[in-house]
Formats: structure tokens, C-alpha cells, sequence
């Protein structure tokens, strides 16, 4: 990894810290939506700095998903067309 392309990967783990953090503030139900619990939250924030939160939100998003998919709960988030 080059170092122009270390600091551009670290600057955008920045930006997204930055856009996660008001993820913080929803009420339960609107995380509920998303896929997302306020643990998930918190955890993916608590990661090192130099770690993307967004990255671990889709993780853990896109995790219930392929589990509630897989043992036909209702309910999560609407993603059917």
C-alpha cells in the first residue's frame, strides 16, 4: 500500500466516523429500520480510528438480514420491491 493511499483511507475513515455519529442520537425503532441496533452503533464507533465505522454497520446490517432472511422472521428492514 502506497502512502498517498494510506492517508486517503485514513481521511475517509474520518469522513464516515464523522457521518456515523449522529447515528448515535436515533431512537430505537429508526435503527430498527435500518437493520442496526444501538450496540452496533456504539461498536462500530469504538473501533481504532484508523478503522471505517461505516464498514462495520454493513457487516452487522447486511449479518441480520442473511439471518432473519434465513429462518423467515418478519419484520427488519423493507427491502422488498
Amino acid at each position: 500500500m502506497s502512502f498517498v493511499s494510506i492517508i486517503s483511507s485514513f481521511a475517509r475513515s474520518l469522513l464516515h466516523r464523522r457521518a456515523v455519529r449522529p447515528l448515535r442520537e436515533l431512537e430505537e425503532h429508526l435503527l430498527a429500520d435500518m437493520g442496526l441496533t444501538r450496540g452496533d452503533v456504539h461498536r462500530s464507533l469504538a473501533q481504532s480510528i484508523f478503522v471505517d465505522p461505516s464498514r462495520a454497520l454493513k457487516d452487522a446490517c447486511c449479518h441480520w438480514m442473511a439471518s432473519s432472511a434465513g429462518s423467515g422472521k418478519a419484520g427488519g428492514p423493507a427491502l422488498r420491491y
